[in-house]
């Protein structure tokens, strides 16, 4: 709560929620599981952005929150799937 700077309200709030704020997938209560849940933040604000599971919250932080880069992804994925079905 201190680290983001939530009220306990904020936190029920966000431990609430059942699927990811990215993928819409269910969360996984296990400890460790890669649905489990996560909150997100913005790195440059600080600012609380959602809750996400542990694979999206991964994939944000590996690619710097760059759109550009998510594009590009998005992008390179769909030219693979579009070359495989030629």
């Amino acid at each position: 709560m201190r680290r983001y700077g939530l009220t306990l309200q904020d936190v029920r709030a966000l431990t609430d929620r059942t699927v990811c704020d990215a993928c819409g997938e269910k969360f996984d209560p296990r400890v460790g599981s890669q649905k489990s849940k996560h909150i997100d933040h913005d790195h440059a604000t600080g600012s609380v952005r959602g809750v996400l599971c542990q694979q999206c919250n991964l994939a944000l932080g590996y690619l710097e929150d760059s759109l550009a880069r998510i594009a590009a992804l998005g992008e390179y994925i769909r030219s693979q799937s579009a070359a495989k079905a030629a």
